[in-house]
């Protein structure tokens, strides 16, 4: 494990690519398509993809975070890096990124139906809970 840590620092930037909300949807969509590749439920296909955001926008977030010196009142060089909507350093991977997520919601059109209907009731179930809003509310403003 120790020779390989060299060879992954001089060929990977911390903050580079990986670090951007682009990323982020590109690893869910890949999530949910191996779950239905395994041949679960779309909801499992679902959960896995909504988990691997919420841990990866949690990772995103608390760098982001370690960003800011609260006791000097400044912010250090790194902020603004950690959570980016796309990585503009690095235009070769955000493109492919982009081409990734392209062809996987793409790939993902025959199951609309299945993702709709159970995105659905999701919803219908967490309005149901007492904290979560009623997005009917919302409706009359749109």
């Amino acid at each position: 494990m120790y020779a390989l840590k060299p060879l992954f620092e001089r060929y990977t930037v911390h903050r580079g690519a990986a670090h951007s909300l682009l990323f982020v949807l590109m690893m869910s969509l890949i999530g949910i398509h191996l779950v239905i590749l395994t041949g679960k439920s779309i909801n499992s296909a679902l959960l896995v993809g909504v988990s691997i955001a919420v841990g990866m926008l949690t990772h995103l977030i608390l760098d982001e975070c370690y960003s800011v010196d609260i006791n000097n009142n400044e912010l250090k060089a790194s902020f603004g890096s950690a959570l980016k909507p796309v990585s503009l350093n690095a235009p070769v991977a955000s493109t492919l990124q982009l081409l990734v997520i392209i062809v996987a919601i793409y790939l993902l059109l025959p199951y609309q139906q299945d993702l709709l209907q159970t995105l659905q009731s999701w919803h219908n179930k967490l309005t149901r809970i007492p904290l979560m809003p009623n997005l009917d509310i919302f409706k009359q403003w749109l």
